[in-house]
């Protein structure tokens, strides 16, 4: 259907979950039953995707891409989404991203316009983080950004070691490192791990 790939669209450009159910104006949880495929039963939420996303109801079911007149399918990117120059960023090996000895110059490079100076690319390496994120995907991640809870990061493990892609989660005091995919289980972001950066976008194919 439209409505997940819409969904996912938004999630890409670097909003959490919380920040497009918002918007919307429905809970997190009826955004996470669609992105499992399951669809709304009720008229008052239907109102509001339609609303947001404008198009109509049939099109948003169904995956026809019918749109209201002269109204784009896709919404511009979020007014807090930074855009720079369009220029070259090296496209890392997960091994690359364990190897203390960090990059050696012989990365493949890939364009991007995300802002930072030392902002990379890399593959997604598993299906941890599906349905968002499927494997192969190429995400940029910018090292040193600040980030927050649902927001999404890649964090070099100290035990086991490893690198792992996954999404910032608090539970009162403790900050979690929550998978997407239930069969991966979630651990504490502990003193000895390292963030190596935010999700700050998926390359997306259209």
């Amino acid at each position: 259907m439209a409505l997940d790939r819409l969904i996912l669209k938004e999630l890409s450009e670097g909003q959490s979950e919380s920040q497009v159910a918002d918007a919307i104006g429905i809970p997190v949880g009826t955004l996470r039953d669609i992105l499992e495929g399951h669809l709304p039963n009720d008229r008052d939420t239907w109102d509001k995707l339609t609303t947001y996303f404008k198009m109509r109801e049939d099109s948003l079911r169904f995956g026809e891409l019918l749109q209201w007149p002269s109204v784009s399918p896709f919404l511009p990117p979020h007014p807090s989404h930074e855009v720079g120059s369009w220029r070259h960023v090296p496209l890392l090996s997960w091994s690359q991203l364990l190897d203390s000895k960090g990059r050696d110059g012989s990365e493949e490079m890939i364009e991007t316009d995300v802002v930072g100076d030392d902002v990379f690319a890399v593959h997604v390496p598993d299906d941890s983080m599906e349905p968002l994120f499927h494997v192969d995907k190429i995400l940029f991640v910018q090292p040193g950004a600040q980030w927050n809870a649902d927001d999404y990061v890649l964090v070099k493990r100290a035990d086991p070691r490893q690198v792992v892609l996954r999404q910032i989660k608090t539970l009162g005091k403790q900050t979690i490192l929550h998978a997407l995919r239930h069969t991966y289980p979630d651990a504490p972001l502990t003193g000895h791990d390292t963030v190596l950066g935010k999700v700050a976008r998926v390359r997306v194919d259209l």
